[in-house]
């Protein structure tokens, strides 16, 4: 057999298994929020998983298995000491540190054995069209419902993909698509994702190598008019789409909060995150491990850093702050254009772990981190040439 097409193959099989994880994530949404929950649906979307890693485990392995297995030592010993000096109850962290050993390193390590990064992007741009409708028709049909934070986000991470290929081959339906997704959000997601959306938007104009700094400023100059108008006509529009959401049957959490100045509102994050402050001066040097002096397994600090402080103390937590922040930055500006491509993706939706979530339950996070570590200018010979002709 061709090597190139051996080696082709086995791409396909890394990204099947990190494409087939949204696909899975999306079904469960619409069973869960829209269909009413089956008995058996767990158990199918699981093993659908299962197939899916099992084809990617043996390009793992042999292209990335030492770093599998280093990862999955360094998590075990990360969370062992957690569990052995009681910082968290194994019962209450059980299913997060099963997800992290079982998908999300997998999956950190599969996206750092593509060798041609093209072919995850082709496969995550194709399987967003699918994913986006079944998520807007979640998002759509709750009807009376406020918002949903996590159909939102869902939602905003395959926008991210699809503004990802609209810069790349500016197709019309590209960006329509991408309308309608952040109209959907807006209405009926929470507010991070929106910031995802302007995060993507800002490093497709500043890094982007094919603008011109004349397109850059035209670019900016519409913008700033864009939301100028915005601001004369606040109210107004505010009060509009209000009356139109409730015509249709809908409420959105956003109008309201921006119809009330509160959108700048932390939704009582702010207290949450000075008692974990108190939490790192009080705490141990080296900190209480991962998913340790939680103040509950949903009330986490809420701040992927102020996070790392309580996780590893005062002083490794400001070490382990900077080195993920030096591994994005290397993510977003690396000179391979796919590599550069998914890093922006991942970039864009994890900026959001500085306000919600936490990177324990984000496998964008553990992706960024392999792509970023993979971007470090280390020169490694390997005596293969990676394919440039693909376009996603």
């Amino acid at each position: 057999m061709n090597f190139n097409i051996y080696s082709d193959r086995q791409d396909k099989h890394l990204a099947n298994f990190i494409v087939g994880y949204y696909f899975v994530q999306a079904l469960n949404l619409l069973v869960k929020l829209v269909l009413g929950n089956f008995s058996w649906w767990t158990l199918a979307s699981r093993g659908i998983l299962i197939v899916l890693l099992l084809f990617a485990l043996k390009p793992m392995i042999s292209r990335k298995g030492i770093a599998l297995l280093a990862v999955e030592l360094l998590f075990a010993a990360l969370f062992g000491y957690t569990f052995a000096f009681q910082f968290a109850s194994l019962n209450d962290f059980g299913t997060i540190a099963l997800n992290i050993f079982t998908v999300f390193i997998p999956m950190a390590i599969a996206i750092a054995s593509i060798k041609d990064k093209s072919i995850l992007l082709q496969r995550m741009y194709v399987a967003s069209w699918p994913v986006q409708l079944i998520l807007l028709y979640v998002l759509l049909a709750r009807r009376g419902s406020s918002y949903s934070m996590i159909g939102g986000y869902t939602l905003v991470f395959q926008e991210l993909i699809v503004m990802d290929h609209y810069s790349k081959k500016h197709k019309l339906y590209d960006l329509l698509m991408c309308a309608v997704d952040s109209i959907v959000i807006f209405l009926f997601g929470s507010r991070g994702p929106l910031l995802c959306i302007m995060t993507m938007v800002v490093i497709k104009v500043l890094l982007s190598p094919t603008l011109s700094r004349r397109k850059r400023i035209i670019l900016i100059s519409m913008s700033i008019l864009l939301l100028g108008g915005v601001f004369v006509f606040y109210t107004d529009i505010i009060n509009g789409l209000i009356i139109l959401t409730n015509r249709l049957g809908y409420s959105s959490r956003t109008l309201y909060l921006l119809l009330d100045s509160r959108i700048t509102s932390d939704s009582g994050r702010d207290s949450i995150q000075r008692r974990y402050m108190e939490v790192v001066r009080n705490g141990p040097v080296l900190g209480h491990g991962i998913a340790g002096g939680w103040l509950s397994s949903e009330t986490y600090p809420h701040n992927i850093f102020l996070e790392m402080l309580v996780s590893f103390g005062p002083i490794f937590g400001v070490l382990v702050c900077v080195a993920i922040s030096l591994v994005y930055f290397l993510a977003i500006i690396d000179k391979d254009q796919y590599r550069r491509r998914v890093s922006h993706i991942l970039f864009a939706y994890s900026i959001s772990l500085f306000l919600s979530d936490t990177f324990l339950k984000s496998p964008m996070f553990f992706m960024l981190m392999a792509i970023g570590l993979q971007s470090i200018p280390i020169k490694i010979s390997s005596g293969e040439q990676i394919p440039e002709h693909r376009l996603s």
